[in-house]
């Protein structure tokens, strides 16, 4: 709104994601086990969320110049907004499969331990595919070369994540040997 910048998502769009996918995510991570799935502190999850929006935002910023946008200045956006909406839901997707432990790698936790989040996992991806590839939100199809960005952007947002695991796991084995120390 400072820049004038046109929305990146409309209402339906954001309630598709709400109701299409996080809502199935939810309910899947809701099947897992209530003492395998840790309760995380809002903190991380603000922290991540805003991680996660400025990456966003800057990437639909860069797609907003590359096409010719100044701030103020009225421009087809569409292709900028299809890279917001794939990417915020593969985000989501993501940040499911990093919920199931705070401490924990990704990459640590078997994918089939969960069944329910990896089915609901592909399912979303394959909604995703329709949603944007049959023109069911009249969202432009992507470019080959708009692919590698949005890989780019999750790749990074993986990395931050599995830092902030590395972090915690090293701060809780510090206090740790800190307590076994004192007398």
């Amino acid at each position: 709104m400072i820049f004038k910048a046109p929305l990146p998502l409309s209402i339906v769009s954001i309630l598709i994601i709400d109701l299409l996918i996080n809502l199935l995510l939810e309910f899947a991570l809701k099947k897992e086990q209530s003492e395998d799935l840790e309760t995380h502190l809002s903190g991380h999850l603000l922290i991540s969320g805003l991680t996660t929006g400025a990456i966003i935002t800057g990437i639909y910023f860069w797609n907003l110049i590359r096409l010719g946008w100044y701030p103020g200045e009225a421009i087809s956006q569409e292709k900028a907004n299809t890279m917001v909406f794939i990417l915020l839901c593969l985000t989501q997707i993501l940040a499911a499969h990093s919920l199931r432990n705070n401490q924990k790698s990704i990459f640590l936790n078997p994918p089939l331990k969960n069944l329910y989040l990896t089915l609901t996992s592909i399912l979303a991806v394959l909604i995703l595919y329709a949603l944007t590839n049959f023109n069911l939100l009249n969202l432009p199809t992507l470019s080959s070369l708009d692919w590698p960005l949005i890989i780019f952007a999750l790749i990074v947002i993986l990395i931050i994540e599995e830092v902030r695991k590395y972090l915690i796991r090293k701060n809780e084995i510090s206090e740790n040997k800190s307590h076994s120390k004192k007398p």
